[in-house]
């Protein structure tokens, strides 16, 4: 037994002895994780709860990066802090609480706000990167830089009342490296229609649950046992639905082409913010306007910018194009018609008639408010949900 096999057994076991217990871990397990650096991306609603539960199982060193200072309005929602930490950096509050916890573990804090420029040197020497951010330039940063690196992401989202968890750019014991956050995304949708959580709002415990499985799957992945590599866990808290998706890697997903590399990262403040164009510029309707439209046979086209795999589990019919196909197909949707463009949620098809209208010129495209799961919501509750 080396030094810190011993140390860790003679001084630490006591309050780790739960989880040496469970099948397939053991003690060995817990020096890995005593042996690992794991760097979190974000001290808010997600992170807070995610680093208490990786600081109780034992990890040995935190790089906790966020740029932001303790608001009144985190107070509801993120726990580390209290009313004596307003106005102070999160990183710093964050880590005096943690080091209450455990006395031994290793707290590294950079106050700055991660991009392309910094990403490369703050996540060196990773062994995972735990994405607990709310903005997607940051997600896509994240994604791009770690893929690079060699280090595995595990990403969480939340927005009211679902959240999402995935593992990307695993490599498995075989050097095989699964899919990343381009392949389920490769577009970033408007921040107008995916704001964050302190705009769209959002609960304490639902925080709490997808931070922890986060968590569960940052351990995992540091012993090569990943449950969602390669697939995105959607969690509807409201309904305690829950549904996986395959993630599929893309050819052209420009990750594996070469056309981002550490050398070229993109400006990614500047990336998802070129298809913002104001709201009031795109036409939509809602569900129940679109029944009375089809009901009334009117003369109007849809079109459907979800993936293959969503579409075998619901549709309303159309045609199929998929975002991830759409620079080949996207000229197949005619001009002289009145077109209807849906997706799960209108994020996506609203981003698709932006660069329809940006790209090529149309002026018939009408987005379908709230999208598919409005439609469940407003005009066919039987239709099963994602």
């Amino acid at each position: 037994m080396n030094t810190l096999q011993s140390y860790f057994m003679n001084h630490l076991r006591p309050r780790h002895i739960a989880l040496s217990r469970l099948p397939s871990m053991g003690d060995e397990a817990l020096v890995s994780f005593r042996n690992a650096r794991v760097a979190v991306v974000g001290c808010g609603g997600l992170g807070c709860p995610l680093l208490v539960s990786l600081a109780s199982s034992g990890i040995g060193t935190l790089v906790l990066i966020d740029h932001d200072v303790v608001e009144e309005t985190n107070l509801g929602r993120q726990w580390l802090y209290d009313e004596s930490n307003l106005g102070l950096p999160k990183v710093e509050c964050a880590a005096r609480r943690l080091r209450a916890m455990d006395s031994q573990l290793q707290i590294i804090t950079h106050q700055e706000r991660l991009s392309g420029k910094n990403a490369p040197q703050l996540l060196e020497g990773a062994d995972i990167v735990v994405d607990a951010t709310d903005n997607f330039a940051t997600r896509y940063c994240l994604c791009d830089v770690s893929y690079h690196l060699g280090i595995p992401m595990v990403m969480g989202a939340m927005h009211q009342w679902q959240g999402q968890v995935s593992v990307f750019n695993f490599k498995d014991q075989d050097d095989d490296v699964g899919p990343n956050y381009r392949d389920v995304f490769p577009e970033p949708p408007s921040t107008e229609l995916a704001p964050d959580c302190g705009v769209a709002g959002t609960m304490a415990s639902i925080c709490s649950i997808i931070a922890n499985v986060m968590a569960q799957e940052a351990l995992l992945t540091l012993l090569y046992k990943p449950t969602l590599s390669g697939r995105l866990l959607i969690f509807d808290l409201k309904n305690y639905e829950t549904i996986h998706f395959a993630i599929n890697k893309k050819p052209l997903n420009p990750l594996y082409i070469g056309e981002i590399t550490l050398e070229k990262l993109m400006d990614y403040d500047e990336f998802c913010l070129r298809t913002n164009l104001p709201l009031s510029m795109l036409k939509e309707c809602s569900p129940t306007e679109l029944k009375e439209w089809l009901d009334a046979s009117k003369d109007v086209i849809l079109v459907d910018v979800r993936e293959q795999d969503e579409s075998d589990i619901v549709s309303i019919g159309g045609t199929l194009i998929p975002l991830s196909q759409f620079t080949i197909r996207c000229l197949e949707i005619p001009k002289d018609k009145e077109v209807v463009v849906y997706c799960r949620s209108g994020v996506r098809s609203a981003n698709a008639i932006r660069y329809l209208s940006e790209q090529h010129g149309y002026t018939n495209l009408v987005n379908l408010k709230g999208g598919i799961l409005r439609w469940i919501g407003e005009v066919d509750p039987s239709l099963p949900r994602y």
